[in-house]
């Protein structure tokens, strides 16, 4: 069966999102206020429940931008998150596919 016009729009949107993104990688330094890079130990640390010494509050949001998820080569890592989404933490989070 053939993608419906539908399809074909939101694929072409999505793919010149993911370009943009993919293209800004390298190029734009995390100037804006409030925006800082940080390594995969930094982000795992900070996702932790303030119980836990972290800075997530109950309701939180993440917001992640990364070439691949981190929980693929930590497994500690996707432990935290996974126990993060259960207990009401939402996560948004882009890859840039190499």
């Amino acid at each position: 069966m053939w993608p419906t016009r539908e399809q074909r729009v939101r694929k072409t949107v999505a793919k010149k999102i993911r370009d943009q993104i993919y293209n800004l990688r390298d190029t734009t330094p995390a100037t804006a206020p409030g925006l800082k890079t940080i390594t995969g130990d930094e982000l795992a640390k900070l996702e932790r429940p303030i119980e836990k010494y972290g800075q997530l509050v109950e309701c939180a949001e993440v917001l992640v931008n990364r070439a691949q998820p981190v929980e693929l080569s930590q497994m500690e890592f996707a432990a935290q998150v996974s126990s993060n989404i259960r207990t009401g933490i939402s996560y948004r989070e882009t890859f840039c596919m190499i």
